[in-house]
């Protein structure tokens, strides 16, 4: 669903994709490593987010944890 939203902003369809840039840049790595590298740390970056989010999220929603734990 992503990708389809990035392309009704006007994002041109090569670029509209992490795995896209990612790939590209494993292509050019001997000679262009930034080419790889910037779109890891975003992917690494974001993935690391939504897992902090689900934490944080798990331990706010979750009635057991909050009362102590299982008994």
């Amino acid at each position: 669903m992503l990708p389809q939203i990035r392309g009704g902003l006007g994002l041109a369809p090569p670029f509209n994709s992490w795995g896209v840039l990612a790939n590209d840049g494993w292509a050019a790595l001997r000679f262009y490593p930034h080419l790889l590298i910037f779109p890891a740390i975003i992917i690494f970056v974001t993935v690391l987010s939504f897992n902090i989010l689900g934490d944080a999220l798990k331990e706010a929603m979750d009635p057991q944890l909050r009362i102590g734990g299982i008994r």
